[in-house]
């Protein structure tokens, strides 16, 4: 309940800046709809409406401008005592927290685990990943939620739901998508000669790309594949299981491919789509602790000599 409320009081206040439910949708990156439902919420637990929405922009009622201040008090202590509680910069902590786009965790970091260790004998590594898909709707909870981590791969697509002076941007790590199929997939199943023959099979699409079409560039010119049969997944690392496992095409990160070296090949390698990418960022407190710094230099260097992206 304590939670919901800090949730919708936060909500408020950062509608009240943007000055409509449109706007603030477009800043966050969240439904309309998600917006609207916190503000009934905090009506409901208040038992006072605080908002009118006029002609698509809002007013506070009495009740509201008399509660905003109190909201602003409310936010701003909380925001504070959480900072001090993690205390990220001091200088003894020996903890790293990394907050990881899923396929950076499953694929690439794992590279860089004993580097890490060897920094400091006392040094303990937590990692969280997350689908895109989780991240979507994410909006105003996100900065609590990255408030936790000291170091944090994202997708470009969600790089919106950072605050920029609170994060340093240290690489950005681009890759294209080609099609993969596993050997044993092609042992059983027609040859693709052709874009054109791609429709006879099964295609497996992850969510960063529409689910029945997929567009793909060639050195002359852009070519529509529509999907007839599909097998949908929320992360690449299912849609890598699932494309090793022989059940279909899938359109993937090159990156990934290179990273993990198994069975599985480039068909028809004159085609891609377009580049996607992810950010590596470090807190700007977290970066101040020198056990950090090292972490971030390790991680940095390998990203720099390996041959996975662009």
């Amino acid at each position: 309940m304590y939670n919901d409320f800090f949730i919708d009081a936060a909500t408020l206040v950062e509608l009240v800046k943007a000055g409509s439910i449109y706007a603030l949708a477009e800043a966050t990156g969240e439904h309309r709809t998600t917006i609207s439902r916190r503000i009934q919420r905090l009506e409901f637990h208040l038992k006072n409406n605080v908002i009118n929405n006029r002609g698509g922009k809002i007013e506070l009622t009495a009740y509201g401008i008399g509660l905003i201040p109190h909201l602003n008090t409310m936010t701003d202590q909380v925001s504070q005592s959480y900072s001090a509680l993690i205390n990220k910069s001091e200088a003894n902590a020996t903890q790293i927290r990394f907050f990881n786009n899923i396929s950076i965790y499953y694929f690439f970091l794992e590279s860089c685990l004993k580097s890490l260790l060897n920094i400091d004998r006392k040094l303990s590594i937590e990692m969280v990943s997350y689908s895109y898909y989780q991240m979507l709707n994410f909006g105003l909870i996100s900065k609590a939620l990255f408030d936790q981590f000291d170091i944090i791969f994202i997708h470009e697509s969600l790089i919106h739901l950072i605050n920029d002076q609170e994060w340093i941007m240290k690489i950005k790590l681009e890759t294209i998508h080609k099609l993969y199929a596993s050997q044993l997939y092609l042992k059983d199943h027609s040859l693709i000669n052709s874009i054109k023959d791609l429709s006879q099979h099964v295609c497996i699409y992850n969510n960063l790309f529409p689910t029945k079409t997929w567009l793909l560039r060639d050195a002359d010119s852009e070519h529509t594949l529509n999907i007839e049969q599909s097998i949908g997944c929320d992360s690449v690392i299912m849609q890598h299981k699932l494309t090793k496992a022989g059940y279909g095409i899938s359109l993937m990160p090159e990156s990934i491919i290179k990273a993990d070296g198994d069975q599985i090949v480039n068909i028809l390698p004159e085609f891609s789509s377009g580049s996607s990418g992810s950010y590596f960022l470090v807190n700007s407190e977290s970066y101040k602790n020198p056990i950090i710094r090292k972490a971030v230099d390790v991680i940095s260097s390998f990203l720099q000599t390996s041959n996975f992206w662009q």
